[in-house]
């Protein structure tokens, strides 16, 4: 998931990765432990996007 300058990446059964593309364009220092409330923040946008299209997701997803 992308908002702004975020991304928001989940290889599943992992934990999300999160990564400042205007600093770290070949996401090589994810940032997840530093910006846990970022992850959420993101996670909710992603979640009322699923939601609105009716998207289900593998349980084990979420960190």
């Amino acid at each position: 998931m992308r908002q702004a300058k975020w991304k928001l990446v989940s290889r599943y059964p992992d934990t999300c990765e999160l990564y400042d593309m205007e600093a770290d364009r070949t996401e090589m220092t994810n940032l997840a432990v530093q910006s846990p409330e970022r992850i959420r923040e993101l996670l909710a946008h992603y979640d009322a996007w699923a939601t609105r299209v009716g998207v289900v997701e593998p349980k084990g997803l979420r960190p």
